[in-house]
């Protein structure tokens, strides 16, 4: 028997109905690759399909046939029939999937019916599928919380280190591999793993110290997890030709998701004897109207009190694959390398990052010249005739042309109306800009928070996209010069972080100037420049010292008497000339020199905060104008 990994894991997902989302954290793309290879042996070849950020609503659940009366709306590669082979939906990168494919995932994923009514198109269905994703660690935060509750397998990309199938097969041509990496027709899947996903039912049934060390080893408020720790404990038992689910079994399962060390705990003792006559709890989360294994013995009730669900075994297609096939590389047999306990669900601790609305798509600005740049990320009705979609222009006509050629008596001709006209929906670039400079060495005990959080809101709320300059920060690179880098949003973690590092001992104030005024030109006047608007928020007491030539140079050499506040004030001059920029300079409470405060703050042309309260260009940022 192979050892545990997540090979071995993913079989188990292929033989359970129940588990049929599978996300693996920090998996490089051939590790995923190799990963759904060995998924679709073990389902029997389904059809693949791939989700991206660019597809729409149409490019999943319909498309569009043709016939000799004209076209006629069919079903997507999502939708399943009668007959059809088992989905394998593969998401490269869960954080950056887009609207339509979390919205699709959501729909399908430990759902026991889907029905689609789009564009005259009707179909219901039971989804048969298995959908295994990658995610970042660091991006789990950006990510619904809800979609994330559809995968109940996690794993990490342990064992899957081996080559793909398309190196192996140039390596073999090229003689430098050997025999055993040759592709083959089963490729390294171990024989007793193909053998237990043809198996026949009864499934394994659970004992009641089984069912009991699962009740006390998940919290009682996440009867998903309890869900996920009972199925992917009875694949473990189905993958090893048991006949009941062992408490090792159990362990396993526990150790994968991250629930800590349960081999030292004491099990609990079942509340009443195995016989048959235990209550059952509500089977929350598990397919209804999916025929049940039957229950071979009085052990069955007590697995379905631990809520594990199950379903038709997998079936086959005679379709492709898109995928790496497994090879003899894979490491079968290495040991898994376990969560840490509590990190198989890293959303609980991780910084939500993600909107409010997270499935719902951003409002886009009816005017302004942001709306026609940007990558492509869907389709919309057209107001204009600038920026037309032409092949969904033509594919939303082509729906309609037996009834208008029968309404207006014409053939042959291919008729359009205005309602058809498309138009791509993009990824908005931002119009707006919020500008920080935080000078780190000036936060003595002070909450700089307070003041910059109506900026953050302003931000936040018009998605503007943020340039953020550390100043005297005691993790730098070089204490003798700022550091500057540019987030899409503000919900971008580098921004979090910048709040809160550390104080260190030189003040490149000059250099940090330097570097916003750089930024803040090259994003409202390079090129196609979009931004409309933007804030900068300099966060400081103007005590500056070092110049601006030793912060370019990273050096002490030259004269530093007053050097870095007079370098300062002089690039404040600069940045004061830049159109559409409304500038704020928020100070500590008790600077010690007042008067470099309101120096540098009438060479920025800036409001004040901390000395003299709140102007009204701050309390029109707060508000949102």
């Amino acid at each position: 028997m192979a050892g545990p990994g997540t090979p071995r894991t993913l079989a188990c997902a292929a033989l359970e109905p129940g588990l049929d989302g599978v996300l693996l954290f920090d998996a490089a793309p051939a590790a995923l690759s190799l990963a759904a290879g060995l998924l679709a042996k073990l389902m029997g070849e389904p059809r693949v399909v791939t989700l991206a950020a660019y597809q729409s609503e149409d490019d999943l659940w319909t498309s569009l046939r043709l016939r000799t009366s004209g076209f006629e709306p069919g079903p997507g590669p999502l939708v399943q029939g009668e007959g059809t082979a088992e989905l394998l939906v593969v998401v490269p990168d869960l954080a950056r999937v887009g609207l339509p494919g979390q919205r699709a995932l959501i729909t399908l994923l430990d759902a026991p019916v889907a029905v689609l009514e789009r564009h005259g198109y009707h179909r219901a269905w039971a989804p048969r599928l298995r959908c295994l994703a990658a995610c970042d660690t660091a991006e789990v935060g950006t990510v619904p919380p809800h979609l994330l509750d559809r995968f109940p397998v996690r794993a990490t990309a342990a064992g899957l280190t081996g080559r793909s199938d398309s190196l192996s097969r140039v390596l073999h041509v090229w003689g430098t591999a050997p025999e055993s990496a040759a592709p083959s027709g089963t490729g390294a899947v171990p024989q007793e793993w193909l053998d237990a996903a043809r198996r026949a039912r009864p499934w394994p049934a659970f004992g009641s110290r089984a069912a009991a060390l699962i009740v006390g080893m998940v919290p009682a408020d996440r009867p998903r997890r309890m869900l996920a720790a009972a199925r992917l404990a009875r694949g473990y038992a189905a993958l090893d030709g048991a006949e009941q689910v062992e408490e090792r079994h159990v362990e396993e399962a526990a150790r994968l998701l991250g629930f800590g060390r349960t081999g030292g705990r004491d099990t609990p003792a079942p509340a009443r004897p195995d016989d048959g006559t235990a209550s059952r709890p509500d089977d929350e989360g598990a397919r209804e109207g999916v025929d049940r294994p039957p229950a071979p013995d009085a052990g069955a009730d007590a697995g379905r009190a631990a809520g594990a669900a199950a379903g038709e075994t997998a079936g086959t297609a005679a379709q492709p694959l898109a995928v790496q096939a497994p090879q003899a590389a894979i490491a079968f047999g290495a040991e898994e390398t376990p969560l840490p306990p509590g990190t198989g669900y890293p959303e609980d601790e991780a910084e939500p990052l993600r909107e409010i609305a997270p499935l719902r798509a951003p409002p886009v600005a009816a005017v302004g010249p942001a709306r026609r740049r940007g990558p492509p990320i869907g389709l919309e009705p057209a107001t204009d005739l600038a920026d037309l979609a032409m092949v969904a222009t033509l594919r939303e006509a082509a729906k309609f042309q037996r009834v208008r050629q029968a309404n207006t008596g014409t053939t042959g001709r291919f008729l359009i109306n205005p309602a058809d006209l498309r138009t791509h929906r993009r990824q908005q670039e931002p119009e707006h800009l919020l500008g920080l400079v935080l000078d780190h060495t000036c936060r003595r005990g002070w909450d700089w928070t307070v003041a910059l959080t109506s900026h953050l809101r302003w931000a936040y709320v018009h998605r503007a996209g943020v340039v953020v300059v550390d100043v005297g920060a005691g993790d730098a690179a070089a204490e003798l010069r700022a550091e500057r880098f540019t987030a899409r949003r503000v919900l971008d973690r580098r921004v979090t972080a910048s709040l809160s590092r550390p104080r260190g001992r030189a003040t490149p104030l000059a250099h940090g100037l330097s570097l916003a005024h750089a930024g803040l030109r090259h994003a409202m006047q390079h090129g196609r420049a979009a931004v409309s608007r933007a804030w900068l928020v300099v966060v400081t007491d103007a005590l500056g010292n070092v110049p601006l030539a030793a912060g370019l140079q990273d050096t002490t050499a030259g004269s530093w008497s007053g050097e870095g506040v007079t370098d300062a004030v002089a690039i404040a001059r600069e940045l004061a000339t830049l159109r559409r920029l409304r500038i704020v300079v928020a100070a500590p409470p008790d600077p010690p020199h007042p008067e470099l405060v309101l120096g540098l703050a009438d060479a920025l042309g800036a409001g004040l905060l901390g000395i003299g309260g709140a102007d009204a260009d701050v309390a029109e940022a707060g508000h949102g104008h």
